[in-house]
């Protein structure tokens, strides 16, 4: 066991194992049903790591945003001040009974992992809930449908070992879900009435699905090294003890999130602009918006998760390391109170005014390089912005954020 904490090539190692859920889909990821290695956006739990390592990744997200040097035709009359995350500037009026999500599992994390025993399963676990301290429009909608996602990692022992669970009281697309895995080679685990697991060695990590009459339950292990190939069988009698421990429960009444002309949400023209967005940021060959295939995410995730719309241009067409190539949108319907957890941290911020929403506060990452993005209250729900660039790229453009956010407020606010 390790009695310092990770540097170097180790601590690169960690904060890549961390980063999943505010900044999804940094770098397009190959179209495969397991997590795949490389950089997943977002820092994860930070806090819950390690003191060493929460400092050094708490100070990456107290970046500001400066401009980027892409030509482009302002719009946007935004002005820009300081405003602490902790103390979010929300212009509407406070929802009467308005209330976070609940999982329909009646169990929580700290519950589920003494039941299971997932501290002894990870030396020196540190759990969290979800994205821990910085909650993703995915997680933020996955929480709305009643899932419960519980993590527990360590700083100790080899390749930083993680165990995730993840628990849908809705069991729609899992039979289907589960056939595809093992269409594409992974192997009946033998636990609950229909299952799949497998392993890679070039992420590190087993993945495994199963499903009985009541609940899916989706679990990844991270853990690199020789130990990789007998992990099915140490996750086992560790699977077996979730489904006992699931199986006498009773399932809650699903979240009902407030109403909103977000409500309607269903796929990515709902998200559509009155005038093509490649010509608003004067980006050619943008094109979109379609539905980004998640590709490396569980199957509870990609079912119950958040849409994420984008606007690409396409890999064939050179794009330099300044210049836009992807714009990414995410919309939770009534999500207001995943907004103000998303803004209302103490990692940093700016306030920024953009036209037809409630609130917007940008938020940056110095993690891999500055990258900035755009979280907006509109109608009392959650919209996320996102703008990818170039390989080599060293800022992102507030500009493109704001305008690509108003341009699809414009068109919403206008049905």
């Amino acid at each position: 066991m390790k009695s310092e904490p990770p540097t170097g090539d180790e601590m690169q190692t960690l904060l890549v194992s961390m980063k999943r859920a505010v900044l999804e889909n940094a770098k397009d990821r190959p179209k495969h049903h397991r997590r795949t290695a490389g950089i997943v956006l977002g820092v994860v739990g930070v806090l819950s790591v390690a003191s060493a390592s929460g400092a050094l990744a708490l100070g990456a997200l107290n970046a500001p945003a400066p401009d980027s040097p892409q030509a482009v035709n302002p719009t946007s009359t935004a002005t820009l001040s300081p405003a602490p995350r902790s103390e979010p500037s929300i212009t509407s009026a406070p929802l009467k009974g308005y209330s976070s999500p609940a999982s329909q599992i009646p169990l929580d994390c700290a519950a589920l992992g003494t039941a299971i025993g997932a501290t002894s399963f990870i030396t020196d676990a540190s759990m969290y809930e979800y994205g821990g301290l910085w909650l993703s429009p995915a997680d933020a909608m996955m929480r709305q449908s009643g899932v419960l996602s519980c993590t527990w990692s360590s700083v100790a022992g080899e390749g930083y070992p993680r165990l995730r669970v993840t628990i849908s009281a809705n069991t729609a697309g899992a039979h289907e879900w589960i056939a595809s895995r093992r269409a594409a080679g992974d192997a009946d685990f033998g636990v609950d009435a229909y299952s799949a697991v497998g392993c890679s060695s070039a992420t590190g990590d087993c993945s495994l699905s199963m499903v009985g009459q009541r609940f899916w339950i989706d679990m990844e292990h991270d853990v690199r090294g020789s130990s990789l190939q007998s992990t099915p069988a140490v996750l086992k009698p560790l699977a077996q003890r979730v489904v006992d421990t699931l199986t006498p429960l009773a399932v809650r009444p699903s979240w009902q999130p407030p109403a909103s002309s977000w409500s309607s949400f269903t796929s990515c023209a709902d998200v559509t602009t009155t005038q093509p967005l490649s010509e608003i940021l004067g980006v050619h060959g943008l094109v979109g918006p379609t539905v980004e295939d998640p590709g490396s995410e569980t199957g509870i995730e990609r079912t119950f998760g958040a849409t994420t719309c984008a606007w690409t241009v396409p890999d064939a067409q050179p794009v330099a390391p300044e210049s836009t190539r992807r714009v990414d949108v995410r919309i939770v319907p009534g999500g207001r109170w995943g907004y103000e957890q998303a803004v209302g941290n103490d990692a940093g911020g700016t306030s920024v005014h953009v036209l037809g929403a409630q609130d917007a506060v940008l938020q940056c990452s110095t993690a891999e390089g500055l990258m900035c993005w755009l979280d907006v209250l509109t109608d009392d729900s959650w919209m996320q912005v996102m703008v990818l660039k170039g390989i080599g790229s060293t800022g992102s453009d507030r500009n493109v954020l704001i305008r690509t956010a108003e341009a699809i407020l414009a068109a919403h606010n206008s049905r």
